[in-house]
């Protein structure tokens, strides 16, 4: 199965090699260098916080001007610059705080390029709300780089259909250092432009194609992750999180590599050090599955990038183990996923056989894993929740068909 997939892969040109990495119609068609200022996106959303990103080459000085819808007086914060090893970037972060839930504010990014005080243009964000009844987010993965398929499959969808939208894994495929990450600052600028993620928060679960390349143990300097700190060792990097937003709580776990317990040790998958990665993470599971937090949300939402069931056998044999059961007691309804790249609804309490068997597996909870990176294979899942439960409708990158909706049981 493995050759099969890594064949398929290569023939679609979305495995890494010594040269440049395919990508979209859009990257690959410019030769022209990158803006010494990137669009500002929003990261670490909360009902009274949210963090302002900005990547700048020359900038100093960088603060961030914010009010409160309606209201004229600003307050300017400080932003922390630090800069991206091995680029000529430096990412500023501004932490803006003391915010009320569910409440628009307005904000401005404020650099010195040299001599020159620049302004850049001003955004509008809304804060999480856990008291809202309603929520309505939009998931992509296994996008690959693929622009155009990304660009479909937002054709679907109007800007009032989702508050914010969760990168589901294998959004950057193979980040690679060369000639500064360029690929990599670009493809994210173009997602931010597309997406309006300077107004709405990109919530991003890391896939195993971003644990591969050059520039994948730098990645995590471009975003804002509760529990991530970028210059730790690897072994210590924690890419997993949770957040409420309306009635529905998230909890956002770190798949790594697509290894299984049957991976030579001496693979460039590093089997061993996966498989510790993963179990690290369960001590932090079972914390937060036991606060208030979770026993108190309406819904609850289960995300990583490798699902922990799959008919097809592409699934994280350790996370299903560690994991799986103690989501499920927990009183989750649903888990999302991607990686298999064909979309699939796994119900729950069903026994399938894994692949052509004759091992099998019975789900503890429902999963949908969306498709990706070929127009023909790209998907974007909508999720709502509201006062009569909540959904999911999955469509189609080619057409925007409707492939599958879904209620969950509270």
């Amino acid at each position: 199965m493995n050759l099969s997939r890594r064949s398929l892969l290569k023939q679609a040109g979305l495995l890494a090699s010594a040269t440049a990495l395919p990508i979209g119609s859009l990257l690959a068609a410019t030769d022209e260098p990158l803006p010494e200022t990137l669009l500002p996106y929003l990261q670490n959303p909360g009902p009274d916080a949210m963090t302002v990103c900005f990547l700048a080459q020359k900038a100093t000085g960088v603060k961030v001007a914010w009010v409160k819808d309606g209201q004229t007086k600003l307050t300017e914060v400080e932003a922390v610059g630090q800069a991206i090893p091995g680029t000529p970037w430096t990412i500023w972060k501004a932490r803006l705080k003391g915010l009320l839930p569910g409440t628009s504010y307005r904000y401005q990014v404020r650099a010195s390029p040299g001599d020159a005080k620049e302004k850049l243009p001003t955004y509008d964000f809304r804060t999480l709300d856990p008291r809202a009844s309603e929520l309505k987010v939009a998931i992509f993965n296994d996008i690959h780089n693929q622009l155009p398929t990304f660009e479909a499959a937002l054709a679907t969808v109007k800007p009032e259909d989702f508050e914010f939208s969760i990168f589901n894994g294998d959004m950057i495929n193979d980040p690679s250092a060369s000639d500064g990450a360029a690929v990599v600052f670009r493809l994210w600028n173009e997602y931010v432009r597309i997406l309006d993620g300077s107004r709405k928060p990109i919530v991003f679960v890391r896939g195993n194609h971003e644990v591969r390349g050059s520039f994948c143990k730098t990645l995590g300097y471009l975003f804002d992750l509760p529990n991530l700190d970028p210059t730790a060792a690897e072994a210590d990097h924690q890419w997993q999180y949770a957040f409420t937003a309306g009635p529905v709580h998230f909890v956002i776990m770190d798949t790594g590599e697509d290894d299984s317990p049957t991976t030579d040790p001496t693979s460039y998958k590093r089997p061993r050090f996966w498989e510790a990665y993963r179990r690290k993470q369960t001590a932090w599971l079972e914390k937060h599955l036991a606060s208030p937090v979770v026993k108190n949300a309406r819904h609850r939402v289960f995300v990583s990038h490798i699902p922990l069931h799959n008919p097809a056998g592409w699934y994280s044999i350790v996370s299903r183990d560690e994991w799986s059961r103690k989501v499920a007691d927990a009183g989750f309804e649903l888990m999302l996923a991607g990686h298999d790249h064909s979309w699939k609804f796994v119900p729950d309490r069903k026994e399938f056989t894994i692949g052509k068997g004759p091992e099998t597996d019975t789900p503890t909870l429902p999963v949908l894993i969306g498709g990706g990176p070929s127009m023909k294979e790209g998907t974007l899942i909508l999720l709502t929740a509201d006062s009569k439960g909540l959904r999911t409708k999955m469509f189609a990158s080619d057409g925007g068909k409707l492939l599958h909706q879904e209620q969950y049981k509270a």
